[in-house]
């Protein structure tokens, strides 16, 4: 189920000021965060009768960090090391937002802070 739609994005999200994906990709990008929130929420949104604006919002978001993930994948990644003119370094990104750790890292913050008025929706018990 996909929880937030193109229509949204462009006339709700997008008003509050953020990068956008591109037209002929929104839907792909929508439909995956959506795949992801249920993911995180355990298919519980599903459940729900009505779908709030938070977690419209929360789709779009994340389908925004899936666009820039990709982006950067498919453009030959994040820069790791370098070397010119005999100068050399390189990076640690295991903490990146768009890779491994970081990027599930960014999904948790994301979901947390805006369904956090919504516990039944990300409690994992305990």
């Amino acid at each position: 189920m996909v929880y937030a739609d193109a229509d949204f994005y462009w006339n709700k999200y997008l008003a509050a000021g953020s990068m956008k994906i591109p037209d002929d990709a929104v839907s792909g990008y929508l439909r995956k965060g959506s795949v992801i929130l249920d993911q995180y929420t355990f298919g519980r949104v599903a459940e729900l009768l009505e779908i709030p604006e938070e977690v419209r919002l929360c789709v779009c978001e994340l389908a925004e960090l899936q666009y820039k993930s990709d982006t950067l994948q498919k453009d030959g990644g994040i820069v790791t090391s370098w070397s010119n003119d005999g100068q050399s370094g390189s990076m640690d990104i295991s903490s990146s937002r768009f890779t491994g750790a970081g990027y599930h890292k960014a999904i948790r913050e994301i979901v947390n802070r805006n369904l956090h008025r919504y516990p039944d929706l990300i409690y994992t018990g305990g």
